[in-house]
């Protein structure tokens, strides 16, 4: 490992004033005006086919440059600050860290693209369910008569039931048969006949994932509070990751590919509103994941995943802070750069991590959830 700290040299010129508003004095000091840290280890040489291992990472700050202004109880300019601050405030952003998240994304992607998504045990177990909402697909008809009744005023509402209820409740029933029934049934069908007709011919295939997400400032820090009051942080990067692998695809029959062999993720599925947590925490696609992490590893050739952060950071400070003495008036602006590139060689096919939580549901999800409070409506 090498390490460097570079400092480049600046300098403020400090400018006195007497009380008739007069230069008393001036002086120049020697300041830092920037800090480049690099921090890199070595690379191993390969044999420009496979992957090999890399890492580097670059981190510079730019000392705050501006001026600084002191005033007296008397609002009279009593000194200036000008030039290079050097190290005015601590200056590093706490960025929010979704490295864990995107692994597991990206993992999720690869063993989409090398075993698909079909998984005809869940929906075996739960037969009696989609028969049950086969057989009910004819009630649709129903629910919209029932709700074109109760929007029109016509017919009579069950006891104790308003019109809007009737109306929100059968369209959050509609929006249930068609999410949680016969749109997985549908899609159970279309994989199947998709996977009948897919012949693998190829001895090796590669498969890859990438996923990013933008980089948001959560805080940044500063051992004056004062003038972390004042300072305006700005935040714009990428966080990222990319996995690649290369596999021996199974040239017999793969049960793997049609259905689930797991107990557990047996268990999960067919626990009730299970799929309400995984909005949360993705119990059920860690559970899934760790199923093709074991059987596909004995397929696995070779594979590398690359972690990437990259952003520029900057904070203007501007604004006035209050003294036992009067006050400071601050005008400066510094900022940062920071670029870390991981690359490591996969010796076996990439297992999940742990689920971490998320909030960010999407339309249908909120959707479903709206339908779902629908149902428990008082009648």
């Amino acid at each position: 490992m090498q390490n460097k700290d570079i400092l480049l040299g600046g300098s403020r010129l400090l400018t006195g004033y007497d009380t008739s508003g007069n230069v008393d004095g001036q002086i120049t000091i020697a300041e830092s005006s920037r800090m480049a840290e690099t921090v890199s280890s070595h690379s191993v040489n390969g044999d420009k086919r496979a992957p090999n291992p890399h890492d580097f990472s670059v981190k510079e700050l730019y000392y705050p440059q501006g001026s600084i202004s002191r005033y007296d109880t008397s609002n009279r300019l009593r000194s200036v600050e000008q030039g290079s601050l050097g190290r005015l405030y601590d200056f590093d952003f706490k960025v929010s860290d979704r490295t864990q998240s995107l692994y597991n994304s990206a993992v999720s992607e690869i063993n989409k693209r090398a075993r698909g998504e079909l998984d005809l045990s869940v929906s075996a177990l739960e037969y009696r369910e989609v028969i049950r909402m086969v057989k009910g697909a004819g009630s649709i008809r129903s629910y919209v008569g029932n709700t074109i009744r109760a929007a029109t005023k016509r017919g009579r509402p069950p006891s104790g039931e308003t019109k809007m209820k009737a109306v929100v409740r059968d369209a959050g029933g509609n929006w249930l048969q068609w999410q949680l029934g016969l749109r997985p049934l549908l899609s159970d069908f279309y994989d199947t006949v998709k996977e009948v007709n897919t012949r693998v011919v190829l001895n090796m295939m590669r498969v890859r994932a990438k996923r990013s997400e933008n980089i948001v400032v959560s805080e940044w820090s500063s051992n004056d509070s004062d003038v972390k009051a004042i300072g305006r942080p700005l935040l714009k990067g990428v966080q990222g990751v990319d996995i690649r692998v290369q596999f021996r695809p199974v040239e017999q029959f793969n049960a793997l590919r049609y259905a689930s062999l797991n107990p557990i993720g047996w268990a999960w599925e067919l626990m009730p509103l299970s799929f309400v947590v995984d909005w949360f925490l993705n119990v059920g696609q860690t559970i899934r994941d760790s199923e093709t992490a074991l059987a596909y590893n004995n397929t696995f050739s070779s594979g590398y995943i690359t972690y990437l952060t990259a952003y520029d950071g900057s904070i203007s400070t501007k604004g006035d802070i209050s003294t036992p003495g009067g006050r400071v008036s601050y005008d400066c602006h510094g900022r940062m750069r920071v670029v870390s590139f991981q690359r490591s060689v996969l010796r076996a096919w990439p297992f999940p991590s742990l689920p971490t939580f998320q909030s960010d549901l999407q339309a249908g999800q909120l959707l479903t959830a709206a339908a779902l409070l629908s149902q428990q409506l008082r009648r």
